[in-house]
C-alpha cells in the first residue's frame, strides 16, 4: 500500500525544516544586533567614564569637543541598531507565521496520511472477513453434502 500522496508529504516536511531554520537564522541575526548594540553601549559607558575622569584633572578642551561628537556618533549608531532589531523582530515573526504554516500543510497531509493508511486496514479487515465467512459457507455446505473430511 502505497500512500500516492507521500512525494508531496515529503516535499512539506522538506519545506518546514527549510523554515525551521530560516527561523533559527532569523534570531541569530536578531543576536547579533542585541550584542553590536550592547557592545556600543559598553563603548559609550567606557568614554563617560573617562570624560569624568579627564574633568578631575587638567581639561582639554579639544578632548572634550572629541568625545562630545564621538558619543553622538555612539548614540546615532545605537540609534540605528534599535531600528534593526525591531526590523529583525517583525522579521522573526513573519519567519514564525512561515513555518506555522508550513507545519499546518504537512500536518494535513500526515493526516490524509494516516485516514488513508486506516481506511486501506478497514478494506483489508472487510476482505479477510469476507474470506473467512467464504470458507466457513464452503466447509457447512462440504459438511451438509457429507464431504468434509476435517471433521
Amino acid at each position: 500500500m502505497k500512500f500516492r500522496l507521500e512525494s508531496i508529504l515529503s516535499l512539506k516536511k522538506n519545506i518546514e525544516q527549510m523554515k525551521q531554520k530560516e527561523l533559527a537564522d532569523a534570531y541569530f541575526e536578531k543576536q547579533k544586533l542585541v550584542d553590536k548594540k550592547n557592545q556600543l553601549e559598553n563603548n559609550k559607558e567606557i568614554l563617560n567614564k573617562n570624560t569624568r575622569q579627564s574633568l578631575k584633572g587638567k581639561v582639554n578642551p579639544k578632548d572634550l569637543i572629541q568625545n562630545s561628537q564621538y558619543v553622538e556618533v555612539l548614540d546615532t549608531q545605537i540609534k540605528n541598531t534599535d531600528i534593526e532589531i525591531v526590523k529583525a523582530d517583525d522579521n522573526i515573526l513573519v519567519k514564525q507565521k512561515n513555518l506555522v504554516e508550513a507545519m499546518k500543510e504537512r500536518k494535513i497531509l500526515e493526516n490524509l496520511k494516516e485516514i488513508h493508511l486506516e481506511e486501506f486496514r478497514k478494506e483489508q479487515l472487510f476482505e479477510e472477513q469476507k474470506l473467512a465467512d467464504e470458507v466457513v459457507g464452503y466447509r457447512y455446505i462440504q459438511r451438509e453434502r457429507g464431504e468434509d473430511k476435517s471433521g
